[in-house]
């Protein structure tokens, strides 16, 4: 039985993916199929991967993308598992969008990064279970909430902080007395905290009932 192999292309632009798919072809099957067939092969595929690449997503050749495929060659002949293809595709931003995605991320943060202000904690409401409820707030303009539950003479932290990362807390356990004791720490606490996208950090927050 003829041993099932896989081609991958690695990343590569799609400006030179044919001529990446052809060498990596002739380094691998070397000697398991004349010139003649594994130029055969590589054309097929590549014929293939242009209908897909430039007839159906339009991409353009900066355009980065990363190609496996198995195959097996029986009888000096090549046989590619087209079911079984995998397609990466990353597409490149022009300069001048991805510039004003870097800027408005960095004017976002650097308040934060840069000044290095303390987070405030605003309680906002005591339920009748004893739970804190926090706003945090960085000069005046609240970036998160969390709820501190106590237990003993330790609290547990609960909520999310959006800026200057996303990050959440799921019970964080802190070991202080008093809610002030909890403000003075909890710069240092963001530290422990889960970083995730906003969109999930939102919806944490929304299930927690603190948005």
């Amino acid at each position: 039985m003829s041993e099932t192999e896989l081609l991958s292309s690695g990343f590569i632009i799609v400006g030179a993916y044919d001529d990446k798919i052809r060498r990596t072809l002739f380094g691998m099957a070397k000697g398991k199929a004349s010139q003649q067939e594994l130029a055969r092969a590589a054309g097929e595929l590549n014929k293939l991967l242009y209908r897909i690449f430039v007839d159906e997503l339009k991409l353009d050749k900066g355009d980065v993308v990363r190609v496996k495929v198995p195959y097996v060659i029986k009888d000096g002949k090549v046989f590619w598992d087209y079911p079984q293809l995998s397609i990466e595709v990353y597409k490149k931003m022009e300069e001048e969008e991805l510039k004003k995605v870097v800027d408005k991320v960095i004017k976002e943060i650097e308040v934060v990064i840069v000044e290095r202000p303390p987070y405030i904690l605003k309680p906002r409401t005591t339920t009748l279970t004893g739970e804190i409820v926090f706003d945090v707030v960085i000069k005046d303009r609240k970036v998160g909430s969390v709820k501190a539950v106590k237990e003993g003479g330790k609290w547990r932290i609960w909520g999310a902080v959006l800026e200057p990362f996303p990050s959440i807390f799921e019970g964080e356990e802190v070991e202080v007395s008093m809610t002030d004791e909890l403000q003075a720490i909890f710069g240092g606490l963001m530290k422990r905290g889960k970083i995730i996208d906003k969109k999930k950090a939102l919806g944490f927050l929304k299930d927690l009932g603190l948005s």
